[in-house]
């Protein structure tokens, strides 16, 4: 299963892939939240079905 990643911003992103990339090509994630910054997440981050249906 590819992992999800979740950042704030560009920089976090570019960072969050390395990371995950290091552990191995595997690793690279399928989906990409980033829109909004923290307040974007947190308030999606409440309604789980978003996050598990990939539909944000």
């Amino acid at each position: 299963m590819a992992p999800a990643l979740a950042t704030e911003d560009e920089l976090s992103e570019a960072m969050g892939q390395c990371l995950l990339a290091e552990w191995g090509p595997h690793m690279k994630p399928t989906l990409l939240l980033r829109k909004g910054g923290n307040g974007y997440l947190r308030s999606n981050m409440k309604s789980g079905a978003k996050w598990r249906s990939g539909s944000l």
